[in-house]
């Protein structure tokens, strides 16, 4: 009498085919997950709005002369501590005049490198605090009659705080 012939095992890579199709499942379905959040982190970090809370700038004044040099303040209601960056010997914040309907940004830079040595990178704004300074460093920024805009560049915000004002010539004041 012959011997009962054994069942062949199907070869190796046939026995380990549903575990492989399950970690690849699982690869891609971890892959998504990841790519998803990373997504929502950066959507919840990068285009945050202060619409809940209240930055504001202010200038010392509705209206200056030619060459005038007005100053600001930035004021942080907010609970968490603001980064403006600081692009010295750039002006600080972002400065624009109205020409035809369109603000267009205007630039200088400080006479001198060296008023930027110990300048921080960033300026740092605690919550519920101000800061004030000028552009006593930016002579020829208000050198044309116009309205003009200051933007404050808060890193991470999308909509950005904002005041208006008024340069003049001495002529129509």
């Amino acid at each position: 009498m012959k011997p009962a012939l054994k069942p062949e095992k199907p070869p190796l890579i046939e026995r380990f085919r549903p575990r492989r199709k399950a970690m690849w499942v699982a690869f891609f379905v971890t892959l998504l997950l990841i790519v998803v959040a990373a997504f929502e982190i950066g959507r919840l970090t990068m285009t945050d709005s202060l619409d809940d809370v209240a930055v504001i700038v202010e200038v010392n004044r509705d209206t200056y002369q030619v060459n005038e040099v007005p100053r600001f303040t930035i004021i942080n209601t907010t609970s968490r501590t603001l980064h403006v960056p600081n692009n010295c010997p750039d002006e600080p914040l972002n400065v624009f005049r109205s020409e035809g309907g369109k603000w267009l940004q205007v630039h200088d830079q400080a006479d001198s490198a060296a008023k930027c040595q110990y300048e921080p990178r960033s300026y740092v704004i605690a919550p519920k605090a101000r800061v004030s300074a000028s552009y006593l460093f930016w002579p020829r920024l208000f050198s044309k009659p116009g309205r003009y805009r200051i933007e404050v560049p808060i890193e991470g915000v999308t909509d950005r705080p904002r005041v208006e004002f008024d340069v003049v010539s001495a002529t129509q004041k």
